[in-house]
Order: structure tokens, then sequence, then C-alpha cells
């Protein structure tokens, strides 16, 4: 039984060392770059994992204001 548990307890450490988190992220210019306005349009841009890669979400605009003026967009990503 110790045996049979020692070895259940070397596959789980196992499994646990070598799993990954999955990350993502925008690349963005760095700090200097002084960011104004970005253009977004109605349908939203795609996010991909690389280039010629699979999609991996979208960035699309947020509510108008009053003046008909976005001020926030959203990330929507993919169920992986």
């Amino acid at each position: 039984m110790k045996k049979i548990l020692f070895v259940l307890l070397f596959i789980i450490s196992f499994y646990a060392s070598y799993s990954q988190e999955f990350k993502t992220g925008l690349i963005m210019p760095n700090n200097e770059f002084k960011l104004c306005c970005i253009y977004i349009p109605g349908s939203g841009l795609k996010i991909y994992d690389k280039p010629n890669g699979d999609i991996q979400g979208k960035i699309y605009l947020g509510e108008a204001d009053k003046n008909n003026e976005f001020y926030t967009a959203f990330i929507e990503k993919k169920q992986v």
C-alpha cells in the first residue's frame, strides 16, 4: 500500500512541476510612446497568439457617451 501511495504522489508531483500557466498579452510600444488615440473598427480587432496564428480573442469598443465618443475598450478572451 505504501508503494502505491508513493508512486501516486510521485506522478502528481511530476505533473505539477511540468505544468505551464497559459499567459496572454498585447505587444505595446515602450513607455516613451505617448498614446493619444487608438482606432478600433466597429467589428473589433482580433487578437492572435502569434503572427499568422490562431485567434485568441477580440478587442471591442465600450459604450459611447452623449457626444458619441468612446473612452473604453474591452478584451474578450476566447475560451481555451
